[in-house]
């Protein structure tokens, strides 16, 4: 089966760097990485540096990774890649569009319930009624966002991040510092090799 991924370069590298807790799950031939998945705590964590879930949601461009984006978001939300997801996921999204996730879900056999809990507020208390929770790279930065998505793997949440360009967020580097992930500089991939 062809399961490659071409992000182009309107993307990003996503380095698993605590090496502890993060690992590779995709690098590209040159080793550069392209996505990384995280196990912290009770909690699995998964990142790819370009929008790959809307693209699997959307069934419009290199449908050949939808296999194996699909084992991965399998071990992300239930710890096993081969096991069905479960029929409905409470969901939670900051800087990223819920609507994406719910397309998603829905063709891989699951069902979205979609909240408003504004999971990049450190003062939030609704996360504890989800099932997972997605971030984009226009999610709010603040000082207390690291300790709050380490919080919610440390608590056994499943954490997504999808970054949709080359440029940057800093945002993302919160979300992808608690999961011993970084984000490539800017800009990005936008002058990397073919």
């Amino acid at each position: 089966t062809q399961l490659s991924l071409d992000h182009t370069t309107n993307s990003s590298s996503i380095t698993a760097v605590k090496q502890t807790i993060a690992s590779p799950l995709i690098l590209s031939d040159n080793g550069t990485g392209m996505a990384a998945i995280a196990q912290v705590g009770a909690g699995r964590g998964l990142a790819y540096g370009a929008d790959v879930l809307s693209w699997m949601a959307g069934n419009t461009r290199q449908q050949q990774h939808l296999p194996l984006f699909n084992r991965a978001f399998a071990w992300l939300v239930t710890g096993d890649a081969s096991s069905k997801l479960p029929q409905k996921l409470t969901v939670g999204t900051a800087g990223y569009d819920a609507n994406v996730v719910k397309q998603y879900l829905q063709r891989v056999g699951s069902n979205a319930t979609l909240t408003t809990c504004k999971v990049d507020d450190p003062n939030n208390t609704c996360w504890k009624t989800l099932d997972l929770i997605v971030f984009g790279s226009g999610t709010s930065n603040s000082a207390g966002l690291p300790a709050l998505v380490r919080s919610y793997l440390d608590a056994g949440k499943s954490v997504v991040y999808m970054h949709p360009s080359w440029t940057d967020s800093a945002g993302g580097r919160s979300v992808l510092g608690a999961m011993g992930m970084s984000l490539g500089g800017y800009p990005g991939n936008y002058f990397a090799a073919a």
